[in-house]
């Protein structure tokens, strides 16, 4: 089948263009920016979700299309996301089966970008073509953090309750619902609960000292309390331990 992967630049889109690839898949790899240098298998398309430039003829012919895309920019994401779905129901066909990637906990935690995610599903909950895969936050989000959040030669990392998972691991899931056919929720996580704080202290490449940040508010206590955690969600290895010491960060 052809897939159309959304995103193909960023970390978890990059995994989702590999993992199709690999299985045999015809990808169209879209993004912005994209690379200039695909493997065998790979079709770079240039397109923007954003204004909708390129996208008709990126999409035209797919089968199914990932969307990994993501925006850095948490008081406009609402916006980002809002406007790429218009686009994007412009530019897709109906029966085109769709695949979004989204976030465990998007709906419990009240931060702008949390709450863009959750609207984002809700635009997509109607569409019987589309499909909804639920991540928990990736081993990589403790790197991200501590250059995000880096003052010199400190990180200011947030006391926050994850259960992080390998990007490799939400991409292979993702090419296997994109494979099903339109299906209900999936919601996917790490093997086991880890401290944000620790990760970030964990992270060899990093010469910053972590100093905890305990974040006020709802949004504070929720993502504390453990609402970016899943009781119920299925369980990818490895372990954010195994990983760092497998050398794939």
């Amino acid at each position: 089948m052809i897939i159309a992967v959304l995103g193909a630049t960023g970390v978890s889109g990059g995994f989702v263009v590999t993992e199709a690839a690999e299985r045999g898949h015809d990808v169209v790899a879209i993004a912005r920016n994209p690379s200039s240098n695909p493997a065998d298998g790979i079709q770079i398309a240039t397109a923007d979700l954003q204004s909708g430039r390129g996208l008709v003829h990126a999409l035209d012919g797919v089968d199914a299309i990932i969307d990994c895309s993501n925006t850095p920019s948490g008081s406009k994401a609402t916006q980002f996301f809002t406007q790429a779905h218009q686009n994007l129901l412009q530019a897709r066909k109906p029966s085109v089966h769709y695949v979004l990637l989204s976030i465990v906990g998007a709906h419990a935690v009240p931060m702008a970008y949390y709450k863009a995610k959750a609207a984002q599903e809700r635009l997509w909950a109607a569409d019987p073509h589309a499909s909804l895969v639920r991540s928990t936050q990736f081993h990589q989000f403790a790197e991200q953090m501590l250059h995000r959040m880096g003052l010199g030669p400190v990180a200011v990392i947030p006391r926050m309750r994850v259960q992080p998972i390998a990007a490799e691991s939400a991409a292979s899931v993702l090419v296997s619902v994109a494979e099903a056919g339109p299906s209900a929720v999936h919601e996917i996580a790490g093997p086991r609960e880890e401290s944000l704080v620790d990760m970030a202290r964990h992270i060899k490449s990093s010469r910053r000292s972590v100093v905890p940040l305990t974040i006020p508010g709802a949004a504070g206590r929720a993502i504390r309390d453990g609402a970016l955690l899943s009781a119920t969600a299925d369980k990818h290895g490895p372990s954010f331990d195994d990983w760092l010491t497998s050398g794939r960060n």
